[in-house]
């Protein structure tokens, strides 16, 4: 089984953000975000590892698989969303000020991973003792156990899930469809975390999508502090988690 979180967009400036982007507020209202995650042991050969080879191993993993669906052709020729690509596939910083995938992560009262992702490939963990503690820009990176190897995420059949746009065939990686939708799945092996993910009913989950729209950002979770702040844990679920 596996636990889906409908997104909700943060309407703090919703009427601005309509007019800049030249939509109106329903139609913004409109963007369907879903993140479905579920803790898998990883299968021989799902995953690509970031040099392009096949990862083996069987480990327990967090599968996070992102849906967006937009409802107007003018939100998808604005949309910020980058075909993935094998050669950009590393560590990257401050992810968030493009189009981002995001989830949060706490098995603690105060510490806490964040994942991000951008759709081309590019991926960023950080780890956090408290609310945004260390307070430093970059955050700190989330490091491999023993070892100064930053922690990785693997893409699941990302050349398979680009965009896909409707009467468009001019690319062969866009799919003819009734909706404008645009997908990622990923997956974050657990052994690579720096202390025990024992995932249980305390554990606290928090997927989030940035969607920049030229350069309107807007931010989508399953609940928002106001104004939008995905680090407020008070607005985390509890993760119903269950193997795949």
């Amino acid at each position: 089984m596996s636990q889906t979180f409908t997104l909700k967009l943060a309407t703090d400036n919703l009427s601005h953000d309509a007019k800049e982007i030249g939509v109106t507020t329903e139609q913004l209202l409109q963007i369907k975000v879903e993140v479905t995650a579920y803790i898998s042991q990883q299968a021989e050969n799902e995953c690509l590892d970031n040099e392009g080879l096949k990862d083996n191993a069987t480990n327990a993993c967090l599968k996070l698989n992102y849906e967006i669906k937009l409802p107007k052709k003018a939100l998808a020729e604005s949309l910020q969303w980058s075909l993935w690509q094998q050669n950009n596939v590393a560590f990257d910083d401050y992810l968030w000020e493009q189009t981002c995938l995001e989830c949060f992560i706490s098995m603690s009262a105060n510490r806490y991973i964040e994942i991000n992702a951008n759709p081309d490939g590019r991926y960023a963990l950080y780890q956090f003792e408290n609310y945004r503690q260390p307070a430093t820009l970059p955050p700190v990176a989330l490091l491999q156990p023993g070892s100064n190897l930053r922690a990785q995420i693997h893409w699941l059949d990302a050349h398979s899930t680009q965009r896909a746009i409707p009467t468009d065939t001019t690319h062969t990686n866009m799919i003819k469809t009734d909706n404008y939708n645009y997908r990622r799945s990923l997956c974050l092996p657990l052994a690579q975390l720096p202390y025990p993910l024992a995932i249980n009913d305390k554990t606290l989950i928090h997927p989030c999508v940035i969607l920049y729209f030229d350069q309107v950002a807007l931010y989508f979770a399953p609940a928002h502090a106001a104004p939008a702040d995905f680090h407020q844990r008070q607005h985390w679920s509890v993760f119903s988690h269950s193997k795949h």
